[in-house]
């Protein structure tokens, strides 16, 4: 087979590249390309690694609340409402992270009702 002008023998591979394989299939023909496809990312700051096809997450799966940086499995009350970075499966069977937040509905502490003095 002939590539850029070069000829490749049946099985010889023609580009290698982290992400993509492309060989000269046996018996013949057009390039045969083998392409990674990566999965989604479970972390808001993933981080591209020369010679690795997909993206790392170095500080580990990780969620976006406004500001903060919350890693999985970890909750902080923001504003009255306890907010969690979690992992779950969506409906088409994807393992996903998300920050989810519900607001406690707890008893009002009778010390928001006192008035302060200035």
């Amino acid at each position: 087979m002939v590539s850029d002008g070069k000829v490749y023998k049946q099985g010889e591979v023609i580009r290698n590249e982290p992400c993509v394989r492309c060989y000269c299939p046996l018996g013949g023909g057009e390039p045969v390309c083998d392409v990674t496809a990566c999965p989604l990312s479970e972390c808001v700051d993933p981080k591209e690694v020369p010679g690795l096809c997909c993206p790392i997450c170095p500080n580990g799966p990780n969620c976006q609340i406004g500001l903060l940086t919350l890693p999985i499995n970890q909750s902080v009350v923001i504003e009255g409402a306890t907010c969690a970075c979690e992992r779950f499966v969506d409906t088409d069977g994807h393992t996903r992270v998300s920050a989810r937040c519900n607001k406690d509905i707890d008893q009002t502490d009778e010390r928001e009702h006192t008035d302060l003095p200035l």
